[in-house]
């Protein structure tokens, strides 16, 4: 990601994500935008996204105690939605720390 994107406001972050090329580039850019990704993104166009992930799969879970594997989890709001539901043993990994 080049310097410009650094400087970007929040909200042409979502425009530089999908303009993406590598992996590096993609930590690179969710590295910065993860500290104002759940103050301004989420809240801003009021992201339900990860709420819905978290119903659909809590319905379809046979057992309260499944562990589950997070791949992508971003910032982890599907694994704290997935709590909200009674889920409990759950990991999150990413690309981005």
């Amino acid at each position: 990601m080049n310097q410009q994107a650094a400087s970007e406001p929040p909200s042409d972050f979502l425009t530089a994500a999908y303009a993406l090329d590598g992996p590096e580039a993609n930590r690179e850019l969710y590295a910065q935008w993860a500290e104002t990704y759940e103050s301004g993104f989420v809240s801003q166009r009021r992201y339900e996204y990860p709420e819905h992930v978290a119903e659909i799969f809590a319905n379809s879970v046979p057992f309260a105690d499944a562990p589950v594997l997070d791949v992508g989890c971003g910032t982890g709001m599907v694994g704290q939605a997935l709590q909200r539901r009674g889920l409990r043993t759950i990991d999150g990994i990413d690309i981005s720390p």
